[in-house]
């Protein structure tokens, strides 16, 4: 064998990782789009198993999906491991059934659950349907969870020991100044997401309205119920103080993230938002809930304030806090970007994630994933059931 062929053996790739469109708008996508934009996938194979479409295409793209895995389980020896993203409901079973596939040919599936109410879809699934979740829980050669939070809820429902906290990366510019506060300027707010009841969104402006000094301004970045916002608003009056605009992306997010001081997203319903990181990322303070793993990347006091779901009193009261106090917003600012680079910087965490597919690949069974580092932002569960 000439060294030319042995080094292109060398290469050959060993994961394949599955998941949505990285182009889609919303949490998933943008996670898959940083793997990408960073390089994680460059010595992997990625197959698209979902995107934004007709049923049909949908349901063609899954097969495919579906059939392309197949093809190189069948054809490539050097693949080991397959990594899965899922979410609740359709997602979760369809990538199930790969899962089926993933272990009848003798190799290895670690499954990276997303969806925010994944409790939910178990707690309100039927007994039979239930049973079929845990087994394919147990099943998993590894667990990827967004927060230890969501490690606690998942080792309720699933007896699998090797559940590792993995959280998001979020691309982090070390150079990258912060922007100051202009005191002559109204303090810029930003708003990112789904417009709906579980982002908070409705919650949001009614506490604006009770806010009768508003030297702020708030700008809404989103798809969904847009006519139903745009009606509470003008209901309440705020239009002199929240512009609303429709889901933005590539450069146009990037400027609505440098030229903001503050993120709101007073969600009922979360694991770890990818907002939230980016916001994070810019040197941006935040406001939200304390729901899911959101308690991990906002500290109470330091770098934000979290208000009960809800809670539009409280959640006026800490858009007035930061609105009124300069000195206090350049704290958390500050306190953001420190907490951004010790825990979410992109390539702290795909450095950390090659360590566990590491560790998944030798591992046949007879032990729990071990920790990767003492003081990593993954944490396995060693024997918690």
């Amino acid at each position: 064998m000439s060294p030319h062929s042995a080094s292109i053996k060398a290469k050959q790739p060993e994961v394949i990782m599955i998941g949505s469109d990285p182009g889609e708008q919303g949490g998933i996508g943008t996670v898959l789009k940083t793997y990408t934009d960073g390089g994680f996938l460059d010595d992997k194979i990625f197959l698209v198993s979902h995107k934004e479409s007709p049923a049909v295409y949908r349901v063609w793209l899954f097969f495919q999906c579906a059939l392309s895995l197949f093809c190189l389980l069948l054809t490539k020896p050097s693949i080991r491991l397959v990594h899965m993203h899922m979410s609740e409901r359709g997602s979760f079973f369809r990538k199930a059934l790969l899962a089926l596939m993933i272990h009848a040919m003798g190799r290895k599936a670690v499954y990276h659950l997303h969806g925010a109410e994944f409790l939910l879809f178990y707690q309100n699934s039927k007994p039979l349907v239930q049973s079929f979740i845990r087994y394919t829980l147990d099943s998993a050669d590894a667990l990827f969870v967004l927060s230890e939070s969501w490690k606690q809820d998942l080792a309720l429902m699933s007896k699998n020991q090797n559940i590792c906290v993995v959280y998001n990366p979020v691309v982090f510019d070390p150079t990258l100044d912060l922007k100051p506060h202009q005191e002559a300027e109204p303090l810029r707010f930003l708003f990112m997401g789904r417009f709906g009841h579980r982002k908070g969104i409705y919650d949001l402006i009614h506490a604006v309205a009770q806010i009768k000094e508003r030297n702020f301004k708030i700008h809404l970045h989103g798809d969904g119920e847009l006519e139903e916002v745009r009606s509470l608003i003008a209901e309440t009056n705020t239009g002199d103080s929240i512009k609303m605009t429709g889901w933005i992306k590539g450069e146009a997010k990037v400027k609505a993230f440098r030229e903001a001081d503050v993120l709101l997203l007073p969600s009922y319903n979360e694991g770890l938002p990818v907002a939230i990181l980016e916001a994070l990322s810019y040197g941006l303070a935040v406001i939200s809930t304390p729901v899911g793993g959101i308690a991990e990347a906002v500290h109470e006091g330091q770098n934000g304030f979290l208000v009960n779901p809800g809670n539009v009193e409280g959640l006026a009261s800490a858009i007035t806090i930061l609105a009124t106090n300069p000195e206090t917003l350049a704290q958390f600012k500050q306190k953001s970007r420190e907490l951004c680079a010790e825990h979410f910087a992109h390539t702290q965490i795909f450095t950390q994630m090659e360590d566990l597919y590491k560790q998944v690949m030798i591992d046949h069974g007879s032990s729990a994933v071990s920790s990767v580092h003492s003081n990593s932002v993954f944490a396995s569960s060693q024997a918690e059931n």
